[in-house]
């Protein structure tokens, strides 16, 4: 799968600015949706069809018209309870779906993966060997390449499973011509999707991305992407619809209107990029010596959950308090920051996030670079251009230390 078609959302004007270790989780696990949307054969053990209305349907059946409520066992072992007895098909198909569902979790452990699907496949009678394609996936070590799967996420099992059988057993009813439009065509595919249900659009997120990464984010909270276009939609004209199709539309032109002013491949929201010190938080790539090319792209908070942004958008200017540090010209490196705010502050720690972040405001921010406002951790509130050095103003307040 995995096509790059171009639409007018400008798929190959943001192809380019994709991290390339997002694009390799969804395209290693291409096998799987060529399968899913071809012979419908199972990757584990291709003498067996799995993908399809038959097998989907009787696993939704056995998840959602037999639920297992309660906290008196894991959703593992309800799904263990749930699969006694399954056909091979069954079992397989729940095998490859779990395998999916954990493909894209940037905090999944490779032994908590491996443990999830060996639980799954041991329900197949006779268990299949796991492919060495598969087991490589299985191998990648956790915080490279995804989204954060939180406790809402990763506690979404069963619900994930009755969605995606959902969608099988729907994909399934579709025509031969109506497939094939389909598969090389990402929006249609969503529409589908959709079709499937709604009630859970994480899971639905997920497989998209994994199966059209040119396309979809490697988002799967849907209030996230909200929050996204929120902050950037003046970008655009301002946001096409409310439904999910017209989000990831937007965020698709978003991507692509960032990709013309940004050299290198980036991610909305990059949390191992980030470095927030109090309530304050600047972020970017720090190896580009001033004043050359490529600008940098800056995460700020205009003070505590952007009180001050109000204020600060008003006047044109970025501003960062630390009362306890007179003008940052005055220092040569960040060991002599530290040891002033230290002690200033009768600090038992190293501040060393105070100090990078003091340190970064004056020296390596530069006219010329990007920089996005936030509130919080995911909201972002506004995006503004430096056009000035670093200066020290005695006559503010709290936020004396201030760029325009």
């Amino acid at each position: 799968m995995n096509a790059n078609p171009s639409d007018d959302g400008g798929v190959a004007a943001a192809s380019a600015s994709r991290p390339l270790y997002d694009m390799a989780i969804a395209h290693e696990v291409a096998p799987i949706f060529d399968q899913l949307f071809g012979d419908g054969r199972s990757v584990i053990d291709p003498d067996v069809a799995i993908w399809t209305a038959d097998a989907a349907e009787d696993l939704r059946r056995r998840i959602e018209d037999n639920p297992i409520l309660g906290a008196g066992s894991s959703q593992w072992d309800k799904l263990e309870h749930q699969l006694v007895g399954a056909s091979r098909e069954v079992a397989l198909l729940a095998s490859e779906l779990v395998f999916l569902r954990e493909q894209p979790v940037f905090n999944a452990a490779p032994a908590t993966r491996r443990e999830h699907l060996a639980r799954t496949l041991k329900m197949s009678e006779p268990i299949a060997a796991i492919p060495d394609w598969m087991n490589a996936c299985l191998d990648r070590p956790a915080g490279q390449a995804g989204f954060k799967g939180g406790q809402g996420y990763n506690g979404r099992l069963w619900l994930h499973l009755i969605w995606a059988a959902t969608f099988v057993r729907e994909w399934c009813g579709l025509s031969e011509a109506e497939r094939d439009l389909a598969k090389g065509d990402p929006w249609r595919m969503q529409r589908i999707m959709l079709n499937s249900g709604d009630g859970n659009p994480d899971i639905r997120n997920a497989l998209q991305f994994l199966a059209f990464p040119n396309t979809f984010e490697p988002i799967s909270s849907a209030n996230m992407k909200a929050q996204i276009r929120s902050g950037l939609a003046d970008r655009i004209g301002g946001p096409r619809g409310t439904d999910a199709q017209s989000l990831d539309r937007d965020l698709l032109t978003i991507r692509a209107s960032l990709a013309t002013q940004i050299a290198e491949p980036f991610n909305f929201w990059s949390p191992d990029r980030a470095r927030s010190v109090g309530h304050h938080a600047v972020a970017g790539s720090r190896s580009r010596p001033r004043g050359t090319a490529p600008r940098h792209y800056w995460l700020y908070s205009p003070g505590a959950q952007a009180s001050e942004w109000d204020e600060f958008s008003a006047d044109g200017i970025m501003a960062i308090g630390w009362q306890e540090i007179g003008d940052l010209a005055g220092y040569s490196s960040r060991e002599a920051i530290r040891t002033d705010l230290v002690g200033a502050s009768g600090s038992a720690s190293s501040m060393k996030n105070d100090v990078l972040c003091l340190w970064q405001f004056q020296n390596e921010i530069a006219i010329g670079d990007i920089v996005y406002a936030k509130r919080g951790r995911r909201e972002l509130v506004g995006r503004g251009e430096v056009v000035s050095d670093a200066r020290f103003d005695p006559e503010r307040g709290e936020y004396r230390h201030v760029r325009s």
